[in-house]
């Protein structure tokens, strides 16, 4: 589950571009009041159809994910924020934003190597649907970018010039970041098979401009607070969620579910409701998750993948892989 400032985002970029909000949400848990609610969460699934509304509604706009990007601030993500401007280093705001990365709602996959006096950081998608990765992935880093680079431009000048960057997106969506920076990186290939940013090790361990570390140890403390509130939170979904991935060929009804956890089927709705998810969105959610898998990583065909998850035919289990991940299962495994 994800803070609802995003969505936010999504929405208000679809607003100015001529798109609907309404049409945005179609198809999702969430309603235009919870847009404004800072503790409103929204699930991964819902964050994904609303992306694919809009790409829908709108083709014919190719800068619409950094767009998106671009208007997110630190300042949206409270104290986590805070803390990333207080950090002593590149090194310790890696290692912060990782800690809680649960806190920032990206999507995206961040791995990080050192290596011969070099640090490549390389951000991934490759366990979203094909169809909105790329959005994703040029979302999530211009939103980086944009924020990082100007209170850190002072650090950032002295290597910039021998940083070499592959990005997915195009040269257009991330001109306006790159014309922001002290200079010119050394190389930029866009349309790459990834987004790396590879820069001197030695970057990682010069000394931020706002570095204060009593600020960062006391937002660390509130960020722990934050996340333990969030399991509690996200508890019994979380506990669901690992049921139905132990019995993935043969799912239990919600009533079974809820025996299991002794109580009330009318509880179980009860309870998942306040966060904000249902056992029919658990099933679907799960089962997207596993078809994937099953399907790239196992390497099972079409109709052993629709018979493992309990489908009586290829057919149903096609049009319900169509509608999770927005391509055939067939398309997907190649």
């Amino acid at each position: 589950m994800h803070l609802v400032v995003w969505s936010r985002h999504l929405c208000a970029e679809a607003e100015e571009i001529g798109v609907n909000v309404a049409d945005v949400l179609a198809g999702t848990q969430v309603e235009s009041a919870d847009l404004s609610n800072p503790d409103f969460l929204v699930s991964a699934r819902d964050e994904i159809t609303m992306v694919r509304n809009l790409l829908r509604a709108a083709p014919d706009e190719p800068l619409v994910a950094a767009r998106v990007g671009t208007r997110a601030s630190l300042t949206n993500f409270g104290l986590l924020g805070l803390a990333v401007m207080s950090c002593g280093s590149f090194r310790e705001m890696i290692a912060v934003g990782l800690q809680f990365f649960a806190l920032t709602s990206l999507h995206v996959i961040f791995d990080v190597e050192e290596s011969d006096g070099w640090c490549d950081i390389s951000i991934s998608a490759a366990h979203l649907p094909l169809d909105v990765r790329d959005f994703f992935i040029e979302r999530d880093s211009v939103g980086i970018l944009s924020n990082v680079a100007p209170f850190a431009t002072s650090v950032i000048a002295e290597f910039i010039e021998e940083a070499h960057v592959d990005y997915v997106g195009t040269r257009e969506s991330v001109e306006p970041i790159l014309a922001g920076l002290p200079a010119r990186v050394a190389s930029i290939t866009c349309g790459a098979d990834r987004t790396c940013i590879r820069f001197p090790a030695e970057l990682l361990d010069e000394p931020l401009p706002r570095a204060d570390q009593y600020t960062l140890a006391a937002c660390i403390g509130h960020c722990e607070e934050l996340l333990e509130r969030r399991a509690v939170r996200t508890g019994l979904s979380s506990a669901v969620r690992t049921m139905l991935l132990e019995r993935q060929s043969d799912m239990p009804a919600l009533e079974q579910t809820a025996s299991a956890f002794r109580m009330h089927p009318r509880t179980l709705r009860r309870q998942l409701a306040i966060e904000q998810t249902s056992y029919r969105e658990l099933i679907e959610e799960t089962r997207a998750t596993l078809a994937a898998d099953l399907l790239s990583r196992v390497g099972l065909t079409v109709a052993q993948t629709a018979q493992h998850l309990g489908y009586s035919d290829p057919g149903s289990f096609t049009r319900a892989f169509k509608r999770w991940h927005g391509v055939t299962p067939s398309r997907y495994r190649k």
